[in-house]
């Protein structure tokens, strides 16, 4: 495997953060869940019990809070790559790979990127996602057997979804 032709779209980034918004989703539910048990159990209890609850209404509120406040930022950035059509073409090298960015068949980037710059991948049905360690980027891949084996080698950590 020599060069590798990848179009990031709407796609590609929603199978990135479909996991995540799940995930922050169910905390969602939780976090109403206790809030409504909390409110409950202060209306019906009297003394330490109310105190209790009324710790949880707000422990239950921040959680709501924060995963109201991710979810609306996820759904954000899926939503404004809609009209984003890229297209990234990826040359492998021994100790490198060399990314060159097109949109609308015109270059708008090139970068070099070591594979120790790699913090650790992830596969999903149809890509593998690669975070950077430096600047956090997030590089998308099609999925491909030799590609993972590449990064095997190269003793890059998979982090499993």
């Amino acid at each position: 495997m020599n060069k590798m032709i990848v179009n990031v779209n709407n796609k590609a980034v929603k199978e990135v953060y479909k996991t995540q918004k799940m995930m922050v989703s169910f905390y969602l539910v939780v976090g109403t869940l206790m809030l409504g048990g909390f409110i409950v159990s202060t209306i019906l209890n009297t003394n330490w019990v109310r105190i209790i609850s009324i710790v949880g209404i707000v422990a239950a509120s921040v959680i709501i809070g924060f995963s109201l406040f991710v979810l609306i930022s996820l759904i954000m950035v899926t939503s404004s790559t809609k009209t984003v059509e890229r297209r990234n073409e990826i040359t492998f090298n021994l100790d490198h790979m060399f990314f060159e960015t097109y949109e609308k068949e015109e270059k708008i980037e090139e970068a070099k990127i070591k594979y120790e710059e790699l913090e650790k991948y992830v596969i999903t049905k149809n890509y593998v996602y690669s975070v950077l360690k430096v600047g956090k980027g997030l590089i998308i891949f099609n999925r491909d057997d030799k590609l993972i084996s590449l990064f095997n080698d190269k003793k890059i950590p998979r982090k499993k979804m």
